[in-house]
């Protein structure tokens, strides 16, 4: 028996076990927790670089150049959300504009798929027919379940966000003076934090930081392309099926479709479906197309990307991912590519020894 074998394998479980329990446990509450600051730090890291190019190359006082960085950073995102809002609030103004004529569509429509369902309830069993009743009868009153307590949840939302308005101005207040000071003093507090730690461990941690930061870069840039490209098949068949608000629709199901439990077929499917019954036949197939088109890309691409971000093979990351929604459902799904991303970090940084390396 070889015991350094199980030694090995029992301590590869217990990272695994660890980095579970520390992404779903302590990881959230602790984010909660110091979420301004850590958005500060994030922000200064990104103003840190064009703060440092105004003191060398435009001689800026280091405060000066601290305020600036940060205003270029703010504007320019403020300036991408604005420009992406706006585009939201004219295509729901034009929708809000058009209430009046989409309740009169799904007026005709009701009656249309009325007259349609007592030409199909003569064309079969009474019997057949009460059990399609029944089962319409209990998914309407799911719907109207589910319309109040979406009604419920959106109601205690707003009132949550009301009360909340203090917590919410304190942070802001929290995050703009922390990003000034950390900005500001940007070298000197990465240094501290790393001071404290002792001179193995900072080495390992250095390593770590580095190789996790690479992947973590990657596996972003990897789910925003993805997201990108669907968004951009979205737009693009929703302006040829000439959907009045392609913008905020693409926009809308691009994000549906990130989340694993939902998908852009929870949106296009009904949609087509719909369509199809009401009798808008070309509509009806052109959504159901560009949802098939969407699939198909996205089954061949998100594996390819997402394993290059992780620098792990197509089929470990498509069996990580499918045992990972097996063992812990969908959350697990979500966090199987971040486990291999630490346990990845760890193996490069040399602290432990997963698999043999070529030699």
């Amino acid at each position: 028996m070889d015991i350094k074998k199980h030694i090995k394998f029992f301590i590869i479980v217990a990272y695994v076990l660890l980095a579970y329990f520390f992404i779903t446990l302590i990881l959230p509450k602790t984010i909660g927790l110091f979420l301004p600051f850590i958005a500060a730090f994030i922000l200064a890291t990104i103003a840190n670089p064009v703060s440092s190019f105004l003191k060398k190359k435009w001689k800026f006082p280091k405060i000066l150049a601290t305020a600036v960085s940060l205003l270029l950073i703010v504007i320019i995102l403020s300036g991408l959300v604005t420009l992406v809002v706006n585009r939201i609030i004219a295509e729901l103004t034009s929708f809000v504009q058009n209430i009046p004529k989409i309740t009169s569509t799904v007026t005709d429509t009701y009656y249309y798929l009325a007259d349609k369902w007592e030409l199909f309830q003569k064309s079969v069993s009474p019997e057949f027919s009460q059990y399609i009743m029944d089962f319409a009868g209990d998914l309407a009153d799911s719907a109207k379940n589910l319309v109040a307590s979406l009604t419920k949840i959106t109601i205690n939302s707003a009132t949550s966000v009301a009360t909340s308005i203090p917590a919410v101005l304190i942070f802001i207040v929290a995050l703009v003076l922390s990003s000034i000071f950390i900005t500001n003093d940007y070298s000197n507090i990465k240094q501290f934090i790393l001071m404290q730690f002792p001179e193995n461990a900072k080495n390992k941690l250095l390593s770590i930081k580095k190789y996790t930061a690479i992947a973590f870069k990657k596996y972003l840039k990897g789910m925003l392309i993805i997201m990108a490209i669907t968004f951009v098949e979205l737009l693009t068949g929703l302006l040829i099926l000439r959907v009045e608000y392609a913008f905020t629709a693409a926009l809308l199901i691009a994000f549906i479709d990130v989340l694993p439990i939902f998908g852009a077929g929870a949106v296009l499917i009904p949609w087509g479906i719909i369509s199809l019954v009401t009798g808008n036949f070309s509509f009806g197939i052109g959504v159901l197309v560009l949802y098939g088109i969407i699939t198909v890309i996205r089954q061949f691409a998100e594996p390819k990307i997402i394993s290059n971000s992780l620098g792990t093979h197509p089929l470990l990351t498509l069996v990580g991912i499918y045992v990972g929604y097996r063992l812990f459902g969908v959350l697990g799904m979500i966090l199987t590519p971040m486990i291999v991303l630490i346990l990845t970090s760890l193996h490069k940084a040399g602290i432990i020894k997963i698999w043999k390396n070529e030699q």
